[in-house]
């Protein structure tokens, strides 16, 4: 079970639902489903980035414009207090650098409460994995793996050309960059630390 978050940004793919999963548009995502004759289970967001007339059988949840999360991370929250463990963003990065940037943070929000989230734009994924193992699924191609907020401890790579154990990684010096998937499964381990991991994701783009 996967709650799918579709946010306003650049959205070159879409979810593919399966039973049980939960799809949220966040603001302006709703055009993207819109265009896609996509039903969401919910609207979020302050509508700074939506322009026309929302659905009338969908829940819809306003937001302040004046407000501390950013509709993502809000949309992510009602996720967590429907149990959804594992999630998916689209039209999350592309414009703004800074709302990419805070779909990041998002994602370390996620695991640092041992919850899971996938960042989806075309061949391309980013997550996140604090204290723990990232699995690279459907991984291929390059792998690029930084150190998010300060020092990362224990950083150990497998599955990739040029492996690590139990390194030290850094916030200012990007030395993760630019690996490569050699064999799977592909996994990023971290003993202390946030890792934010980008990766090639399926064969041609798809899972």
């Amino acid at each position: 079970m996967v709650c799918h978050i579709v946010g306003a940004g650049s959205c070159a793919t879409l979810p593919t639902l399966r039973d049980g999963d939960f799809l949220i548009a966040a603001d302006g995502g709703y055009l993207h489903l819109m265009r896609a004759a996509m039903k969401p289970d919910l609207i979020i967001g302050d509508f700074d980035s939506f322009e026309g007339d929302l659905t009338t059988d969908t829940e819809i949840v306003r937001l302040p414009v004046r407000k501390d999360d950013t509709d993502m991370l809000a949309a992510v929250k009602e996720g967590i207090g429907r149990g959804y463990r594992d999630f998916y963003f689209y039209g999350a990065v592309g414009g703004r650098a800074d709302h990419t940037y805070a779909n990041y943070q998002t994602l370390a929000f996620l695991s640092k409460r041992g919850l899971h989230g996938r960042m989806i734009d075309g061949g391309y994924c980013v997550s996140a994995v604090t204290n723990g193992t990232l699995t690279l699924d459907g991984a291929y191609g390059t792998v690029s793996v930084f150190a998010f907020d300060g020092t990362a401890h224990g950083v150990t790579l497998e599955g990739l050309e040029y492996p690590l154990t139990d390194a030290t990684l850094t916030a200012d010096f990007p030395l993760g960059v630019s690996n490569h998937v050699m064999k799977h499964p592909a996994r990023v381990t971290v003993r202390e630390g946030t890792l934010l991991v980008m990766y090639e994701y399926g064969a041609s783009g798809k899972e």
